[in-house]
């Protein structure tokens, strides 16, 4: 894996976030966009049911590396 780019990702039926460790997250739509090619998070503002998919998937990756903490 190239330098950076590992991380954590999680995933809803239309949705996936993407958690790199060095900081950066994407986000994408896969019903509109099932080869996942534009990040939401960098292409601006997020409609109301993506920010809804985000805040439950950053939970679940926050919840996933506590425990890898233990």
């Amino acid at each position: 894996m190239p330098e950076g780019r590992a991380g954590r990702s999680a995933r809803s039926s239309d949705h996936k976030l993407v958690r790199l460790f060095k900081g950066t997250e994407q986000l994408y739509d896969l019903q509109s966009d099932p080869y996942g090619t534009v990040d939401l998070l960098g292409a601006g503002g997020l409609a109301d049911g993506d920010l809804e998919a985000y805040q439950a998937l950053s939970d679940y990756l926050d919840q996933i590396a506590a425990k890898a903490e233990q």
